[in-house]
């Protein structure tokens, strides 16, 4: 070892010792979060939270939900505070943080995918007044009568009562047939 250069030798044991108490900091960590998410939900179970929330109409179990994330919250900062200690927080923020906003953008532009044409086709409807409330239309193999025409769709009932809902770009991709209530005077 004594070929080895001073400097490296504090670089290796520097980074050894950071490494080490890294994993401390992760082993203790994920201890910890397991027993707080634990207590939470016995805490929680005890003032029979689920019961409250399935009355309120809640089927889903609030306090394993509410545990499971201070579990993964303690995870969390145990896993930051150990990359702090190897020192590669910074970078790992700057590449989370851009696919944060690529994640966030590509599920922006999918949910309004389909939105904005039937905006459009809404407008399009509205301003031409082609579909009313009570108006009998076919359209491809839906007949019905309308029960309701918003921005978005529109609602249809059948003969056989059954409910359907047309969003609002098809009408304007394809032909129909209206037969207009008669307007009582």
């Amino acid at each position: 070892m004594e070929n080895f250069p001073a400097f490296i030798m504090e670089l290796v044991d520097s980074f050894l010792t950071n490494f080490t108490l890294a994993v401390i900091i992760l082993f203790f960590g994920f201890i910890i979060g397991k027993f707080f998410g634990r207590l939470i939900q016995k805490g929680l179970h005890e003032f029979d939270l689920d019961k409250l929330a399935k009355k309120a109409g809640i089927k889903a179990s609030l306090e394993e939900l509410i545990s499971t994330i201070i579990s993964y919250t303690i995870y969390f900062f145990s896993i930051i505070m150990a990359l702090n200690r190897v020192g590669v927080t910074s970078a790992l923020f700057n590449i989370l943080g851009g696919a944060v906003i690529v994640v966030a953008l590509i599920a922006f532009f999918l949910s309004v995918r389909d939105f904005i044409p039937n905006m459009m086709g809404g407008i399009y409807l509205h301003q031409k007044k082609m579909i009313k409330e009570g108006d009998t239309i076919k359209f491809r193999a839906i007949e019905g009568v309308v029960i309701e025409t918003n921005l978005i769709e529109t609602k249809v009932q059948t003969k056989s009562k059954d409910i359907i809902h047309i969003p609002n770009a098809n009408f304007t991709k394809s032909e129909i047939f209206v037969k207009r209530q008669k307007e009582s005077k």
